[in-house]
């Protein structure tokens, strides 16, 4: 039986340690059309979390332009989502 004090303890297995931020992103489908307006949370070299409005309706992968003019970019897979965010691991970049 577990009490209504039990704490679940997580434990971050990521391979590199994530950096908070708050930067504006666009989450552009394989065909360039603009999917979503998102906020990059945090980030580290193998992937981030999203703050998107719908990240249900994004699909599994996806580019995720950092400079609106695509001179920086990741391509992105989504590894969980929630009702606001989604974790990406980023699997190609410029």
């Amino acid at each position: 039986m577990v009490s209504a004090r039990s704490r679940v303890v997580r434990v971050d297995v990521r391979k590199s340690r994530r950096k908070p931020m708050h930067c504006t992103a666009w989450a552009y489908s394989t065909d360039r059309s603009v999917l979503h307006l998102c906020m990059v949370s945090d980030a580290s070299e193998e992937g981030g979390c999203l703050t998107i409005a719908t990240p249900n309706d994004t699909p599994d992968e996806f580019t995720l332009l950092l400079k609106r003019d695509g001179s920086i970019y990741r391509r992105c897979r989504v590894i969980w989502r929630s009702r606001r965010q989604m974790g990406v691991q980023f699997f190609s970049s410029r």
